[in-house]
């Protein structure tokens, strides 16, 4: 029985040992763009986009944002997921009604990075565009986030919401990598 023991705990070391060296020849860094094509004009879609703290009346994933003091005159959000998970989002640019760029700005996650959103004019509607520049910090993250995860999932779950919002059933197109 000892022996069945030590053999599963081997196998699992070296499966832990393959993770974390697997992760450190990952790029740390990575990109994913997303874009979607809505019949709003883009002053509607910038008064949805560019406001955080209206994320929750469409974006299901989100279930609470507040407003934080802001540092250097930018404006910092709290934002909570469904899962209870906070994530602190600072807004580092505004452009309205082009473009809002966004950064975490807690630098103590085993992650960060940047979404930019970006909004076109186009006929009959706005294209939105949003791009996440990632970084992820910890190898063994690193290998989950590039193996079994999607980059472009909270990218698409955030744009099919806000079409949805805006009374579309745009589905998001992927720039290709």
């Amino acid at each position: 029985m000892r022996k069945w023991a030590y053999r599963v705990i081997g196998i699992l070391f070296v499966i832990f040992l393959m993770m974390v060296l697997i992760g450190y020849a990952l790029p740390r860094d990575h990109r994913a763009s997303s874009s979607i094509e809505v019949a709003a004009a883009p002053d509607s879609v910038w008064k949805l986009v560019s406001d955080i703290a209206r994320f929750p009346s469409f974006w299901r994933d989100i279930d609470s944002v507040e407003v934080l003091p802001g540092v250097a005159g930018d404006t910092i959000y709290r934002q909570i997921d469904v899962r209870g998970d906070v994530l602190p989002i600072r807004v580092t640019e505004r452009t309205a009604p082009e473009r809002m760029v966004t950064e975490i700005a807690d630098k103590n996650l085993p992650f960060g990075g940047t979404w930019i959103y970006e909004l076109q004019a186009i006929p009959g509607g706005t294209r939105v565009t949003v791009t996440e520049n990632g970084s992820v910090y910890n190898p063994v993250f690193r290998f989950i986030s590039r193996v079994f995860l999607d980059q472009h999932a909270t990218l698409d779950s955030f744009l099919s919401d806000l079409a949805r919002r805006l009374g579309s059933a745009a589905a998001p197109m992927h720039e290709a990598q």
